[in-house]
C-alpha cells in the first residue's frame, strides 16, 4: 500500500555541488526547480560527488530501502541513474535527464494509488501497462535496461504494492 507525502514539496540542490554536472539544463533544473520530495521512492539528499564503475556522479537521493540505492546524475551526460550502495556498486539507468525523471515521477504520482484491496490481478496489470506506456512516452530511455528501475516499479504496481491505503 502507498501513502504519498506532499507531492508539491520540492527539494532544490545546492549549486556549488551540482556545478560539476556539465549539462547546463540538468544543472539548472536541479538547482532552480528541484525534484519532488513527496513520493514513495525518491528521498532527496544534499548532493555530493561519488565515483561508481569509474564514472563520476552527483548523488541526489536514496530509494529509502534498507540497502539504500542511490539516485545520481552522471556529470558528463546528465542522465539519472541508480547505484547500489556498497563497494561493488552497480549502476542502472533511470532516465535521460533530471527533467524526464521529474516528469516520470509526476506521472506515477498522478495515477497513484493503483487499485485497492479488491482489485483483481488483471486490473493491476492493466494499471502497470498503462503507466508503462505513459512513462515511455515521456522518456524513450526508461526501459533501456531490463530489469531496470522503471521495470521494477511497474512490476510492483502489477503485484499491488501501490494500492490504496486504508489509512487514506
Amino acid at each position: 500500500m502507498v501513502t504519498l507525502g506532499n507531492p508539491e514539496s520540492r527539494f532544490r540542490y545546492e549549486e556549488s555541488v551540482i556545478a560539476l554536472i556539465r549539462k547546463s539544463e540538468a544543472r539548472d533544473y536541479l538547482s532552480r526547480r528541484g525534484l519532488p520530495a513527496g513520493n514513495p521512492f525518491l528521498f532527496p539528499v544534499a548532493a555530493y560527488p561519488q565515483i561508481f564503475e569509474g564514472r563520476e556522479f552527483i548523488v541526489i537521493g536514496t530509494d529509502g530501502t534498507d540497502d539504500a540505492g542511490l539516485f545520481c546524475v552522471d556529470v558528463d551526460t546528465g542522465e539519472v541513474a541508480i547505484a547500489s550502495n556498497g563497494s561493488d556498486a552497480e549502476i542502472g539507468h533511470v532516465n535521460a535527464s533530471p527533467q524526464a525523471f521529474d516528469s516520470c515521477i509526476a506521472e506515477f504520482i498522478r495515477g497513484c494509488p493503483y487499485g485497492n484491496r479488491d482489485s483483481e490481478q488483471e486490473e493491476l496489470e492493466l494499471f502497470s501497462e498503462s503507466l508503462g506506456r505513459a512513462l515511455s512516452g515521456i522518456d524513450g530511455t526508461v526501459f533501456r535496461e531490463d530489469p531496470g528501475f522503471w521495470y521494477t516499479l511497474l512490476n510492483d504496481v502489477a503485484i499491488g504494492d501501490y494500492i490504496e491505503s486504508s489509512d487514506l
